[in-house]
């Protein structure tokens, strides 16, 4: 379930990023004389600009053969093509700084019109970055920013595990778990009031450990990963164990 939501923002992303490039003036590097200077400078935005069919859009992962890349630029491969594009895929096999710069460059000699990059290093891509955008090149960066400078657009992923459980799920599994939260409070409140002895500090500990696991859950997944989870179950015992007589 998470891979095919991963998958899904990929793809729209991939799909704002074109509809954006198409917004910039409705052009590519082929229809203007002047597109080096406007990728420096900036390009007046036409909401109502064609969508140019057969934009070449190169996808330069932090490194080729990982999981967690491949779903992303499996997305973004999807999208190019429902929109008609040329999708390319290259990358290195390790992470370091400078790996990316060799690809850059040789995506620039093949006149690409968009680079989608997820930088290794902010600083080390930025030159090459700029020649292509001197070159006409869209230099779009995903999930690792490169330097602001150096590119037109950051597109960051987010995760909302409460969004997303709603979405999946649902009201048949909204409503219960909205349900199972309320009561679990309620018992909590019941446990603490009964609860006279020094334990009660520990049930507090316990409800303050889910509360922030909870509040994390806004923006990450760690709820997915079995060690917090087992460790969520257990502040939970904790917080609404009863106390021995």
């Amino acid at each position: 379930m998470l891979r095919s939501h991963r998958r899904l923002l990929s793809a729209g992303a991939a799909a704002l990023l074109v509809l954006g490039i198409a917004a910039c003036g409705g052009t590519t590097k082929d229809s203007t004389d002047n597109s080096g200077a406007a990728a420096q400078t900036g390009a007046s935005a036409d909401p109502s600009a064609k969508l140019k069919e057969g934009l070449k859009i190169a996808y330069l992962p932090k490194q080729l053969n990982n999981p967690y890349s491949d779903v992303e630029v499996s997305g973004g491969k999807t999208a190019v093509e429902e929109l008609k594009g040329e999708y390319k895929l290259v990358g290195p096999n390790d992470a370091s700084a400078s790996s990316q710069v060799s690809y850059i460059n040789t995506l620039i000699q093949q006149q690409q019109d968009v680079i989608v990059i997820a930088a290794n290093d902010p600083n080390a891509v930025c030159p090459s970055l700029n020649q292509a955008r001197q070159a006409g090149i869209k230099v779009v960066a995903f999930d690792s920013d490169a330097a602001k400078e150096c590119r037109d657009a950051f597109i960051n992923q987010a995760h909302n595990q409460y969004l997303h459980l709603m979405a999946e799920g649902g009201v048949l599994l909204t409503v219960p778990v909205v349900l199972t939260v309320v009561a679990f409070i309620r018992l909590f409140r019941t446990r603490l009031a009964q609860d006279t002895s020094s334990a009660a500090c520990l049930r507090i500990g316990g409800a303050t450990a889910m509360l922030a696991v909870a509040v994390q859950g806004f923006w990450e997944t760690g709820l997915r990963i079995p060690a917090n989870g087992l460790l969520f179950a257990v502040a939970a015992a904790v917080a609404v164990c009863r106390s021995p007589d």
